[in-house]
């Protein structure tokens, strides 16, 4: 494929180095950011899928809610799964919310929770989201660590094992600063594009 295209590109920055492609993170725009949201009043969120989380994700919302904070858990469940638990803050649904929807409890929110699904282990788009959106960051993939605005950043949070936990940080209530310069803005996106391109061009004239 390499030898036909002009760029190929993937957004997990190891499977860029293994494969010796071009690194380029997922988009998101700030647009997204701009607009009026209600005032933070959740500690903790996370809305996604079961996907084999349910277990991890109820232990967290326990650990939580024993520590005084406030979380909104939306797990959303295939047709033909049981749900047959309930607990204070998690929202067990067979709907998926709609994006709008999503991105207003994140809003609400002073951290954004990431749970790996799989052993697939690249970092999903609630990275970008925190970044863009000011929110802290739970997660338990240590490849946010590679992400941009996420090295060396006091906003980003890492756990290996459930109990591990920093729930000081959770509770810590002070201004996020990613030092965000639209990294992950679709307008940069095209724009590596197009320097990667020039760059191509200029190879070529010289051979």
């Amino acid at each position: 494929m390499k030898n036909r295209m002009d760029i190929v590109s993937v957004f997990d920055r190891d499977a860029a180095e293994e494969n010796d492609l071009k690194y380029m993170p997922h988009v998101y725009s700030s647009s997204i950011a701009a607009e009026p949201g209600n005032a933070e009043i959740y500690d903790l969120c996370f809305v996604g899928y079961n996907k084999g989380r349910k277990e991890k994700l109820e232990k967290i919302a326990q650990i939580c809610i024993k520590n005084g904070l406030k979380i909104a858990f939306y797990i959303i469940f295939s047709p033909n799964e049981v749900i047959d638990n309930t607990i204070d803050g998690i929202h067990y649904r067979k709907k998926p919310l709609t994006y709008p929807e999503t991105v207003e409890i994140m809003k609400q929110s002073r951290c954004l929770l990431e749970l790996k699904a799989s052993k697939y282990d690249a970092c999903t788009l609630r990275v970008q989201e925190a970044v863009v959106l000011g929110k802290k960051i739970l997660t338990d993939n240590e490849k946010v660590k590679r992400m941009p605005c996420c090295d060396e950043c006091d906003a980003v949070s890492v756990f290996e094992e459930i109990e591990a936990i920093d729930i000081e940080f959770l509770k810590k209530q002070s201004k996020v600063d990613y030092e965000y310069h639209e990294e992950y803005s679709p307008i940069t996106f095209l724009e590596n594009i197009e320097k990667e391109l020039e760059v191509k061009e200029k190879r070529r004239e010289i051979r």
